[in-house]
């Protein structure tokens, strides 16, 4: 009996996708605050991109990109936070904004085509690092990201008091492992304690077998 295999592509979005990147997007209506209006997007796409991953024709995942100095991220309160997290401007970091994922294909691997695409697109804008931020309130695969080479700067709570986790990762293809003196590990229950121990150096690099956060300094 022969396998099915599905076929994904990325390309990249334009002007004429506005609808379908709204209505992606709008999943985030639930938060406080979300980014993603009409306004954001068309500024987006004159400093970034958004690329989305196809299946059969039908849309499967959302992503975008611009540099995180640029508008419209550098007008939200989100960037001076971040800014004041990493102690930076931004000017190195490629920013990979809010992700959005169909629900049925939540377990592929499209994390890993993002973040190939992320880094080749980080080299082509003189990035050195690229950026990830997301609510906290979402459901996100910490196992993935780790494993292409982020690592968690923190969490804070960041445009109308909606906390999201911070992460980071060398704009390069191969990732070097970091390694650390001291570790800790924490429940991703116990957000309170992840962002003290954020806030005193610890970065988050792992999980363990029973899901806890690995973080160290």
């Amino acid at each position: 009996m022969e396998k099915d295999y599905k076929v994904y592509t990325i390309r990249r979005l334009f002007k004429e996708d506005i609808p379908l990147i709204e209505k992606c997007y709008s999943r985030y209506d639930f938060l406080h605050f979300n980014p993603l209006n009409t306004e954001y997007i068309e500024q987006t796409l004159l400093s970034g991109s958004f690329w989305g991953v196809f299946c059969t024709g039908q849309i499967t995942a959302l992503a975008y990109i611009q540099p995180a100095e640029k508008l419209p991220f550098s007008a939200l309160n989100a960037a001076w936070e971040i800014t004041d997290m990493l102690n930076c401007n931004l000017a190195d970091y490629l920013l990979r904004g809010y992700i959005w994922t169909d629900k049925s294909c939540s377990q592929q691997e499209l994390y890993s085509a993002f973040a190939k695409l992320w880094t080749i697109q980080a080299a082509h804008m003189g990035k050195k690092n690229i950026l990830h931020y997301l609510p906290a309130h979402t459901e996100i695969d910490f196992r993935r990201l780790f494993r292409n080479g982020f690592l968690l700067a923190g969490l804070r709570g960041l445009d109308n008091i909606v906390p999201h986790y911070i992460f980071t990762a060398p704009a390069q293809l191969k990732k070097e492992p970091v390694k650390y003196r001291h570790t800790k590990t924490c429940p991703l229950s116990d957000t309170m304690t992840i962002s003290m121990l954020c806030e005193h150096g610890y970065t988050g690099f792992g999980t363990d077998r029973q899901n806890n956060l690995l973080l160290g300094r």
